[in-house]
């Protein structure tokens, strides 16, 4: 039974860790960019400008039954005028992108009058990152016109798309552009176009920035150094004259080796970790107000329109706690890309860490002793991929890794028809759950022929 249990917590510890660590990818036409077309105003947009001179953007609505009207416009566009004592002003929206792609950035853009610029940068739109990804114009245009551009992301995980009237470095001192549906897709490559070539980096694919760098090293030192650190305190306290018997009892009345009190312990650990990495880190721009915007656009047009205009990205399970987020973030003015909407996204996540810690004390404490029950559950709530999923990355992976837990946990207690709800709730929060369908197919079957009296209650 030992080996059983030990073999079932490494299986979920994989999951979640491939989970972790799987790569990135992007559906072809799938739009990456929230609120292209300007009609949430700069929802999932973040403006910048000189303080000193600030230039404000204006919005402005067309209605139906004007000339300006099309309907593939949507209802609104921006208009940026320069300030003629020189003056800057842009959007800027982070975007996670899959190596090795080709993208097809667009938009159509109108120079309402001509643009005068310290250097080249008039009104512009394109990748902060490379330059061979960014256009420009001066010159006034005939009404509104689409440019676009294409280009191969070798080495970057993220890009930041910007479009608006001069740059830091380059500051307009007249005039007007207005822009409307930026767009960003992978696309196949097209044959008699011009592909820019970003990121492209000849020692391989894998960076991290500096800080990165530092953070997985830190990482990588204190994890080994906080499990070593949790065992020893833990045999310590467990070791004393009132120690805990093989049924998580204590034999004396001292509260500070209960398993309450180590369960406890454990709880705020876990906590506490989560805690700090929520309010020093906002997590993964692009993923996080990605799930922002879907739970916005969830709560405002309801699930299953959504649905139907939809090619959803997540799973069907993260989709409803999606738009309960965003019935309950509306009313508290929430907006993607804040930092209250980022810690606000990743509760879900931490709870479910928090109930998965205390299933793992709970069982291990009724097979072992509290003891070992408080070890399995603070190497849980310590590991950097469980918590650096649901308290910096904010995905909702930790949900079906609770899920698949008490999977394995029915699994070892012989409750075939509590193994099938379970995986199947895991599987509605995270595909990678379908990993380990095979095995547990070859199992019931196994189960099946061994053990008759499992016949009437396998599904």
């Amino acid at each position: 039974m030992k080996k059983i249990l030990f073999l079932a917590f490494a299986a979920v510890l994989l999951i979640v860790m491939l989970t972790g660590c799987s790569v990135f990818t992007v559906d072809y036409d799938e739009q990456l960019l929230t609120n292209g077309g300007f009609e949430s105003s700069n929802q999932g947009w973040t403006l910048v400008n000189d303080s000193s001179i600030p230039v404000t953007p204006v919005f402005t609505t067309v209605q139906e039954d004007s000339d300006e009207y099309n309907s593939n416009f949507g209802f609104k566009y921006i208009t940026i005028t320069a300030s003629s004592s020189g003056s800057y002003c842009y959007y800027t929206q982070a975007v996670q992108l899959e190596k090795g792609a080709v993208y097809k950035l667009s938009v159509n853009l109108r120079v309402n009058s001509t643009v005068s610029a310290a250097s080249t940068m008039g009104a512009f739109f394109g990748l902060a990152e490379a330059a061979s990804a960014r256009a420009s114009y001066t010159e006034t245009t005939s009404g509104w016109v689409t440019r676009t551009i294409y280009f191969r992301n070798e080495g970057y995980d993220e890009v930041h798309v910007r479009l608006g009237l001069g740059t830091e470095s380059s500051r307009v001192t007249s005039g007007a552009v207005s822009f409307d549906n930026i767009s960003l897709t992978k696309v196949t490559s097209p044959t008699d176009t011009y592909i820019a070539t970003i990121g492209d980096t000849a020692g391989g694919d894998y960076s991290l920035s500096n800080e990165g760098k530092l953070f997985a090293i830190l990482i990588g030192i204190l994890t080994p150094i906080m499990c070593y650190g949790l065992y020893i305190a833990i045999r310590r306290l467990a070791g004393r004259k009132d120690k805990i018997n093989d049924g998580g009892a204590v034999s004396g009345q001292n509260f500070f080796t209960s398993p309450a009190f180590m369960l406890a312990i454990v709880l705020l650990l876990a906590f506490g970790i989560r805690l700090l990495m929520v309010n020093v880190m906002y997590g993964y721009g692009p993923s996080l107000n990605a799930m922002g915007s879907t739970a916005y656009e969830l709560a405002n047009d309801g699930p299953v329109e959504y649905y139907f205009n939809n090619v959803p990205a997540y799973s069907p399970g993260v989709l409803y706690i999606l738009w309960i987020l965003g019935l309950l973030a509306k009313p508290l003015n929430l907006l993607t890309g804040s930092t209250g909407l980022g810690i606000f996204m990743k509760i879900p996540a931490i709870v479910a860490d928090l109930i998965a810690i205390f299933y793992i004390f709970n069982y291990a404490s009724a097979k072992y002793d509290a003891k070992r029950g408080a070890i399995f559950a603070g190497i849980y709530a310590i590991l950097p991929t469980i918590f650096i999923a649901s308290s910096v990355w904010g995905i909702y992976s930790s949900i079906g890794s609770l899920f698949l837990l008490l999977t394995f946990f029915a699994i070892l207690d012989k409750k075939y028809i509590n193994m099938t709800i379970f995986y199947s709730l895991a599987v509605l929060f995270m595909a990678e759950a379908l990993v380990v369908l095979p095995l547990l197919l070859v199992y019931c079957v196994y189960i099946y022929i061994k053990d008759i009296s499992s016949r009437n209650v396998l599904p």
